[in-house]
């Protein structure tokens, strides 16, 4: 594996287009308390069903209803090949690794991978509010720059979660507010970094990984990118794409369908990130207070 190079991030980039999003990023906790009561004061509404007799009856008639019924799950058998099980388990590997602290100890798990091809570029060990942790690497061996974003794992990323009211997108639809500042942020300190790297290994692919709330962020800096032609142009136009493992939903539908060529998800059986959001809550406590109502569970 290559020697760790220095920080080489720029300042963020100066453009109308960043100039106007920019003025959006809270700059203190006075800030960030504000946004989190708004977004707090507007989802409350949308889970307003889930009031104490949905859940303590509701819930128990959910279950009973459930209990009759088998899961029916629709889709087709696919065959994994060697090489797409070599792709799964490296990222996969990468994400766990995102949340170590230590650099010496990450450099060590890096140097297990693609027979020590991987070079470290930079790593932020510690989350602030709405910037979660990350490292950005070059996979020589696989001609990628590769940005690892690190899921929940401080109160601070917890804060970045909580603000999950919907923030218009302008590729269209509407995505998590706490991701989509996390996106922005990062992006807005390593534009610079990425312009260096991608000039330096030209060829190279830009690709975004996380887990959880870094897969939200991983997908949504891959959407940012391919759809604002004069930020991807700064970049030589690279291949730009995201893998994430357990995304939480972070975008409306339509958006959602239109990221499928270049985001690729995985998530395990049942998770409940990725099926928790607001709408999947509140469409819970409908079903909830429809089966109390029922009569399933008596009163």
């Amino acid at each position: 594996m290559a020697s760790t190079r220095s920080d080489p991030t720029s300042d963020p980039i100066e453009d109308d287009w960043w100039e106007q999003h920019s003025r959006q990023t809270p700059e203190s906790w006075s800030d960030i308390t504000s946004i989190m009561w708004h977004s707090m004061s507007t989802t409350s509404k949308a889970v307003s069903s889930l009031g104490f007799k949905n859940l303590a009856f509701g819930c128990m008639a959910l279950a009973q209803k459930h209990a009759t019924e088998s899961d029916k799950i629709e889709g087709q058998e696919v065959q994994v090949d060697a090489q797409e099980l070599d792709f799964w388990l490296h990222y996969l590997r990468l994400a766990k690794s995102a949340s170590l602290v230590d650099e010496d100890a990450l450099i060590r798990e890096l140097c297990a991978e693609d027979d020590g091809s991987i070079e470290l570029i930079h790593f932020k060990p510690k989350a602030d509010a709405l910037v979660p942790s990350y490292f950005i690497i070059a996979e020589h061996q696989r001609r990628s720059i590769t940005l690892v974003v690190r899921g929940t794992n401080s109160f601070k990323d917890l804060l970045t979660n909580v603000c999950a009211h919907c923030e218009p997108f302008d590729g269209g639809g509407y995505v998590h507010y706490g991701m989509l500042q996390s996106c922005r942020n990062i992006l807005s300190t390593e534009m610079g970094n990425f312009q260096e790297l991608l000039l330096s290994w030209a060829g190279y692919e830009l690709h975004f990984v996380g887990h959880s709330l870094g897969g939200g962020t991983a997908a949504l800096m891959a959407t940012t990118l391919r759809s604002t032609p004069a930020l991807l142009a700064r970049l030589g136009n690279p291949h730009v794409h995201a893998t994430t493992i357990g995304c939480p939903p972070v975008m409306t539908y339509e958006l959602a369908l239109s990221c499928v060529p270049y985001v690729r998800s995985m998530v395990c059986d049942h998770d409940m990130v990725a099926r928790t959001s607001v709408l999947s809550i509140s469409k819970l406590g409908l079903e909830m207070e429809a089966c109390k109502d029922e009569g399933v569970v008596k009163e």
